[in-house]
């Protein structure tokens, strides 16, 4: 028996039965297409995090207070231990192959404009936080360092901020209301950002930046929520962390104290999250192929049964056992294959939709293709080696009486 008529013959069986066929792959179709969007899910929203983080530089540098009880504590420690302008200055001033070190304030507001209001960030940091982020303008100016100095009422609204607040986009000279627990203060608005996404650790879009000195009357406040530093290079992140390090451990005594956090270190936790999230649901898309394939084994089983006399007398005329095997083999690989196939134009479509309602970005590639497919082929060929077995080895004669 030639193995284009195997195939054939193995097609023409397989459409006989289309209810059944088509049952038979509906585990595989699901299995493949939970594989190939869980994977593709993690790969892209991956992916997207790491082209927010590096289209800023990977020589970012970030020092946050630390908890009670060690890292893992969940209360944060005594206010009067936090960070201070003078930690900046010593940084500034201790720490070699750096560019910048900045205060920064991070505080929750409401801005309100006219019957319009938002919640945001209100971000408070000197002017050359613009450049050390790559932010850019929609409109209007950064504020400078006289603004700065002179402690005045500007704004940077994020675009977000910009669309909830003027609707209808003139937005440049405005003043609007923030309110930040009990100080409530105006600010003119003298320029709108571009739309970034996320960066590091904040949302420009949902947020108002205001001149550091300005934020300290809204945070009514000695100590600054956290220090960005930024390295001279890539190269030298290793070296400064370290040096700001000895720095932090000198003054707190305690390394719990403080946190250091730097691009690279938050690039290796999401990639280890995303990796543990894709494996953890790949396994879960793994049981269901391996329940599809169970799945074709039974209905290849109940084939068998029903194609005994059909066995027989293909035998009789000839075929061998090998014919036999290959015959419900293949009928087993086709199955798998095609139910792959449609599961993958099934993860296109999953995808889709998911990446259009939420944030999440889908990243499929041929790699993951190839290994949905080849899977799929796989089980195929082991979930069908036991139906082809038995079939190959029924006795002619018998077979043929068979009723």
């Amino acid at each position: 028996m030639y193995f284009v008529e195997i195939i054939k013959d193995s097609w023409k069986s397989l459409l006989s039965n289309k209810v059944r066929t088509f049952l038979s792959m509906l585990g595989i179709i699901i299995g493949v297409a939970a594989f190939v969007t869980v994977v593709s899910i993690g790969q892209g929203t991956s992916e997207s995090i790491k082209k927010n983080l590096t289209s800023i530089g990977t020589n970012l540098i970030y020092i946050t207070p630390g908890y009670k009880g060690g890292r893992s504590g969940k209360a944060a420690i005594s206010l009067s231990e936090l960070l201070t302008e003078d930690d900046v200055e010593v940084i500034r001033n201790s720490v070699n192959n750096i560019v910048y070190a900045l205060p920064f304030n991070s505080l929750n507001g409401i801005a309100r404009y006219k019957s319009f209001n938002t919640f945001s960030s209100i971000l408070g940091a000197p002017p050359e936080i613009f450049e050390m982020l790559s932010l850019g303008l929609a409109d209007g100016e950064f504020f400078s360092q006289e603004d700065e100095r002179s402690r005045r009422s500007v704004c940077i609204v994020g675009y977000d901020v910009a669309q909830d607040l003027f609707p209808d986009g003139d937005v440049v000279g405005k003043k609007i209301y923030v309110t930040v627990g009990k100080v409530r203060k105006s600010l003119k608005i003298i320029g709108v950002l571009k739309e970034s996404g996320n960066i590091l650790f904040l949302n420009p879009d949902r947020s108002i930046i205001i001149p550091f000195s300005t934020s300290k009357y809204l945070a009514n406040r000695q100590y600054i929520s956290s220090i960005l530093v930024q390295a001279s290079s890539e190269k030298t992140v290793k070296e400064v962390t370290n040096q700001i390090d000895e720095i932090m451990f000198n003054k707190f005594g305690d390394e719990n104290m403080y946190r250091i956090i730097s691009q690279d270190t938050i690039l290796q936790n999401v990639n280890q999250a995303m990796s543990l999230v894709s494996l953890m649901l790949g396994a879960i898309a793994g049981i269901s192929l391996l329940v599809g394939g169970i799945g074709i084994m039974n209905v290849m089983l109940i084939s068998v049964v029903e194609r005994i006399r059909e066995i027989g007398i293909r035998k009789a005329i000839g075929a061998t056992k090998t014919d036999i095997l290959f015959l419900f083999l293949i009928e087993a690989v086709m199955i798998t294959l095609l139910a792959g196939i449609i599961g993958i134009g099934l993860s296109y479509i999953l995808s889709y939709v998911l990446t259009s309602f939420t944030q999440l970005n889908s990243l499929i590639t041929i790699t993951n293709i190839l290994i949905a497919i080849g899977f799929s082929s796989m089980i195929g060929i082991i979930f069908g080696l036991l139906p082809a077995i038995r079939a190959a080895n029924l006795d002619p004669i018998e077979a043929i009486r068979y009723e």
